[in-house]
């Protein structure tokens, strides 16, 4: 019989620059890349201007780490430029995403609050993660704590995929 592996979620916090630089590093690995990390750091300002599986990885990572007035705007930028919501990083139900993201389509993605996602995970386009939004009518923390989603690192989430 076939054992699975151990569940892990990253607990670590790493900082704005180095979870753009292992979201940057794990979209070139996933697309088959291998290059010198000299070349990958000369390259990734023209990649994120014109890769949007680069720009939409760094709209999350502005609001996971960027300062609360930028939360917001970056919402909008997210439902303007990619139809796609994962904006609730703050209080007690934020969604925390590890380093080394990757969306290689990232149109129509959806992650609710309380979404706890590990390292190195893929989030195809069409997806849908996250709890309901019962907790804004009163919902205890523990409540909502039990039904939101925890995605183990190295998942693969597919297009179309509910969670």
């Amino acid at each position: 019989m076939r054992e699975w592996p151990q569940t892990t979620i990253t607990t670590d916090d790493p900082g704005f620059r180095a979870l753009v630089w292992s979201d940057y590093r794990a979209a070139l690995n996933s697309s088959g890349r291998r290059e010198s990390r000299r070349r990958s750091r000369l390259l990734m300002l023209p990649r994120m201007l014109f890769n949007p599986s680069l720009q939409f990885a760094l709209l999350v990572r502005i609001g996971q780490k960027g300062p609360s007035a930028l939360l917001h705007p970056v919402r909008w930028l997210q439902v303007v430029m990619f139809s796609s919501e994962i904006w609730w990083f703050r209080g007690e139900h934020a969604i925390v995403i590890g380093p080394g993201v990757v969306f290689p389509h990232p149109m129509n993605i959806l992650v609710g609050p309380g979404t706890k996602i590990g390292t190195g995970v893929i989030i195809y386009n069409s997806t849908n993660i996250g709890a309901d939004r019962s907790f804004e009518t009163g919902a205890s923390a523990d409540e909502v704590a039990g039904r939101a989603v925890r995605i183990s690192d190295g998942a693969i989430i597919y297009a179309y995929a509910v969670v």
